[in-house]
């Protein structure tokens, strides 16, 4: 596995554990995981995962049983 491939799963997997388990933001968690931007670290994730950082975590708590978190949108 190349370096660059490597860091990419590995920074994956931390931001996935916490979208999981906190309730960071997800500026805060791209930060935390070595993203520049919170829009590079959203398009890499997206390209990583399939879906944007905002749509796993909710499809994660609604998967939990846990309820979906109100974004003020209607």
């Amino acid at each position: 596995i190349v370096p660059s491939a490597w860091l990419l799963r590995e920074r994956t997997q931390r931001a996935r554990a916490l979208l999981e388990s906190t309730q960071l933001s997800h500026e805060q968690i791209g930060q935390r995981c070595g993203y520049d931007s919170p829009e590079t670290f959203r398009v890499a994730f997206k390209r990583s995962v399939g879906v944007a950082p905002a749509d796993y975590r909710g499809r994660f708590r609604h998967a939990s049983g846990q309820a979906p978190r109100l974004r003020g949108r209607p």
